[in-house]
């Protein structure tokens, strides 16, 4: 069947693996995601669903189905941003295909790269478990775990570790706040750190933010805009507004946040 390709360039949120400013400007390249013929982008894969989850993007709902070996395709509605594996695709079962309803799209992952997973590339994970990347310096470059998915509660902190170790210290997270207004929840700017970001293992960012905080001897530190780091000596939350759980998975990921939403942190 005749398959096209649509070029995306990955640049902000899929450069997996970069290190520095450098190396970033560096892996800026185009990378070709597949897309499907206009007639099976017009349907969705029915009867096979074993999993749903929310994805701020389809193509971080790819990448999801790319670290379970059980995944073949994925519907995702960009409404919603529900993102749902299947265990089977069109090729193997198409009597299952059937109209999409409004903002659903199918999308297999043939021919997807799976440099996109950066040290996840080529994982030999189990059908059953999911691929999960190490922290840099570790000599095995991922684990393999159960696959869940965690329904998140206002503040987005409930499916984190309840505490993170570094080498001097702890930290705890606090919950992930609005933060369009002034002042902010934590008013200092102590450092950006958008241009290092490693998208497959965004905990890097928190740990350098957390390192820099308590190295400069503030109690409380923050994520906003995915890789700013702001921080206060105490933060009182009263006149800040938690970001509801239902928009913790686009609004506060991975313990980071959007514009304009700061996760917090607290030093212990």
């Amino acid at each position: 069947m005749f398959k096209m390709n649509v070029h995306v360039l990955l640049c902000f949120v899929l450069i997996l693996g970069t290190r520095d400013a450098a190396e970033f400007e560096e892996k800026c390249e185009i990378v070709n995601l597949p897309l499907l013929p206009l007639s099976l982008r017009e349907q969705i894969l029915e009867n096979y669903v074993y999993e749903t989850n929310i994805q701020a993007d389809n193509a971080f709902c790819l990448i999801r189905c790319l670290k379970q070996r059980k995944c073949k395709s994925v519907n995702y509605n960009t409404d919603t941003s529900h993102c749902q594996l299947n265990s089977e695709d069109h090729k193997t079962q198409l009597a299952s295909l059937t109209s999409a309803p409004d903002y659903t799209q199918y999308y297999t992952i043939d021919d997807l790269d799976e440099s996109l997973l950066g040290r996840c590339s080529g994982h030999t994970c189990a059908d059953d478990l999911m691929c999960e990347p190490n922290p840099y310096g570790l000599s095995d470059p991922y684990q393999c775990v159960v696959s869940s998915v965690c329904v998140p509660n206002d503040g987005c902190t409930n499916c984190m570790q309840s505490k993170f170790t570094l080498a001097t210290f702890d930290y705890q997270p606090v919950g992930c706040f609005g933060a369009g207004g002034n002042p902010n929840p934590l008013p200092t700017l102590l450092s950006n750190l958008r241009t290092s970001i490693v998208w497959d293992n965004i905990q890097l960012t928190i740990d350098a933010c957390a390192n820099l905080a308590h190295n400069a001897s503030y109690k409380y530190f923050g994520i906003e805009f995915w890789g700013e780091c702001w921080v206060s000596a105490s933060f009182n939350p009263s006149g800040f507004s938690l970001i509801p759980g239902q928009n913790c998975e686009t609004k506060c990921p991975q313990g980071v946040a959007d514009e304009n939403k700061m996760f917090i942190y607290k030093i212990v």
